[in-house]
């Protein structure tokens, strides 16, 4: 969770962090990247502090940092999972758009766990960072690329209803109704517990109460 906490500390209070140590352009990152390519954590917590959560750029330098992920001989570390939680709720679109194919790579591949991303976006969604319905969209956009992408998003949702419906993130109502759209059709009865427990939570007349009855 500190990836998390301490970004949402400084996106909330405006540090002024001065200096990139990778690099500001994107070739200098796609350089730096290449130091330790066995162990490239510490590159990826520089991947988290060098985003501007509010630039919106045509060619942004930091999808230089995804490049990383292409090196990685297995599963990417915490900060690892951490970049690709962020940067899949990114407002710009560009940098948005490559961590969904990139991620949608990865798992084709079997190289990230739907249930330890689940993990890597919560911290972040349950302390404001982004509004919910970034990472609905960008989940879609993944489903949208074939059954097994499909299968992904939705194992990924179920893992992100875990929190306190008492204190649901803020437009989460998307999410349950792609959850919904996602089991509709799966062969199987909805059986997670936990995330039937945090279902059933969900009350009052929204969107969210609405798909969870479903």
């Amino acid at each position: 969770q500190m990836p998390a906490s301490l970004l949402h500390h400084r996106v909330k209070h405006s540090w002024n962090v001065s200096g990139h140590a990778c690099g500001s352009a994107a070739a200098d990152i796609a350089w730096a990247s290449l130091v330790r390519p066995g162990d490239p954590e510490g590159f990826f917590a520089n991947a988290i502090t060098d985003m501007d959560h509010v630039q919106k750029l045509a060619d942004h330098p930091c999808i230089a940092y995804l490049d990383a992920f292409d090196r990685l001989s297995g599963e990417p570390g915490p900060i690892g999972y951490a970049v690709l939680a962020y940067y899949l709720g990114s407002e710009d679109k560009a940098l948005c758009a490559h961590t969904i194919d990139r991620l949608a790579r990865l798992s084709a591949h079997g190289r990230v766990s739907a249930r330890r991303f689940a993990s890597a976006i919560l911290p972040f969604m349950l302390v404001g960072t982004f509004p919910s319905m970034r990472w609905t969209r960008s989940l879609a956009a993944v489903a949208a690329m074939g059954p097994g992408h499909r299968a992904f998003a939705r194992d990924v949702i179920v893992g992100l209803m875990c929190f306190d419906p008492a204190r649901a993130p803020r437009d989460v109502g998307g999410m349950v109704e792609l959850l919904y759209e996602l089991q509709l059709g799966w062969g199987t009865p909805f059986d997670d517990a936990a995330s039937i427990s945090c279902l059933e939570g969900l009350d009052g007349g929204g969107k969210a109460a609405k798909f969870a009855k479903k």
